[in-house]
């Protein structure tokens, strides 16, 4: 059933003389913000193909500091996000930029299924962003995923259990005047005890 489901027209679906199996579900979403759907599958020959809304659209926020006068300026922090399939973005004027606009610079993502080592790709990937950082004149950053521990300065911490803005976390300037994260909560409570 579902081989014969890939090889017919879409025609022959959407007419309604061949079905769509029942061991496929489908979904029907309203158009969303353009960021939303930011996470690509490509077929075999590397065309994307799809573009969809993953559960937790962001991999890690790494957020980035710069230096006045010889000290870091924690109070404006520069944030990346990225995405699950690696793609690189930051705010600019109140949206969401690409980090670098080389249309084959590796911090445009991988899709889901694209060919090649992904070990080499990730590699490429941080040697990339390392030279974002240092043109934004990144000199202290933090990578920060869901479920770690933020201390800030004041030696206050919370944990972000996830990067949704509606969260109270995420409410005020969660990423100013960071001093060290933690990866997990067990890590907080045992550098606690030492």
């Amino acid at each position: 059933m579902l081989e014969d489901f890939v090889q017919c027209p879409v025609e022959q679906v959407l007419s309604g003389e061949k079905s769509v199996p029942q061991t496929i579900g489908i979904r029907c979403l309203n158009a969303a913000a353009p960021r939303r759907f930011d996470v690509t599958r490509c077929d075999s020959t590397g065309r994307v193909v799809q573009h969809y809304l993953a559960d937790s659209s962001l991999r890690e926020v790494c957020v980035g500091y710069r230096s006045r006068d010889g000290e870091v300026q924690r109070g404006r922090p520069v944030v990346y996000y990225v995405n699950q399939v690696y793609e690189v973005t930051r705010k600019k004027g109140g949206k969401r930029v690409l980090a670098d606009a080389d249309p084959e610079s590796p911090l445009r993502g991988r899709p889901l299924g694209s060919k090649g080592s992904l070990g080499d790709f990730l590699a490429a990937w941080r040697s990339a962003f390392a030279e974002v950082r240092r043109r934004d004149g990144i000199i202290e950053w933090f990578r920060i995923t869901q479920g770690n521990v933020i201390e800030k300065t004041d030696g206050t911490r919370f944990q972000l259990r996830s990067f949704k803005t509606s969260e109270p976390w995420m409410k005020g300037s969660p990423f100013r005047n960071i001093h060290r994260v933690y990866r997990s909560p067990l890590q907080n409570l045992k550098a606690d005890s030492c």
